[in-house]
Formats: structure tokens, sequence, C-alpha cells
């Protein structure tokens, strides 16, 4: 088994804003669930609301993390969830989607 963390950045469209949290305070259950059994944890998203910047974080712990990415992205009960929420966000100039965010300082 691998784990990988990633952490990446991305916009709210502000007149979605409260939509979207609305949607993160009670996450569809079939969400958490594709989530989980990817093998996602230690999964969350902070938003800065002056900025309109979102940035998640979680850890994926798989024999193919890659894979589990996929999995997640191609699962059926995951599209409406995934269309809803591209719909609220708008990508950072250069990316299609969430930015992956290189890390600058660790303290383990």
């Amino acid at each position: 088994m691998t784990t990988e963390t990633h952490v990446q950045a991305i916009q709210l469209r502000p007149e979605r804003a409260e939509e979207y949290l609305r949607h993160h305070a009670e996450p569809w259950p079939e969400v958490v669930a594709a989530l989980r059994s990817a093998g996602f944890h230690d999964y969350t998203i902070h938003y800065l609301p002056e900025a309109g910047l979102l940035v998640q974080r979680f850890s994926i712990t798989s024999d193919d993390p890659a894979a589990a990415l996929r999995r997640v992205s191609e699962a059926p009960e995951m599209q409406p969830w995934l269309r809803l929420m591209t719909g609220c966000q708008t990508p950072i100039e250069g990316h299609a989607s969430w930015a992956p965010m290189r890390e600058a300082f660790r303290l383990d």
C-alpha cells in the first residue's frame, strides 16, 4: 500500500459560494462512501473568502493511488456531485481544474 497526499487550489465563484459551502456542510452519503472506498482520508477543504480561494488537502492510501483518483472521478455516483461542484468553481489560470500546489515547508 502507498499513501499519497495532495494539496490543490481553485477559485470559488462568489455568487455560488453559499451553495458550495452548504453542500459541503452536508455532503451526499454516496460521495463520502465513494471517497472512502477509494482510500481517501484526512480530507479537508479550506476557504479564504476574501480571495475566493479553496484549498483542499487529502491523502489516498491504495495499491495504486493514481488509479484510485481515476475511479473516484469516473464513478457514476460521483458525476452529479462533480457537475454541481464544477459549476461553483473557476480554475486558476493555466489549469483545467484544481491546481496542484508545491510544498514549500514541512514540520513533522
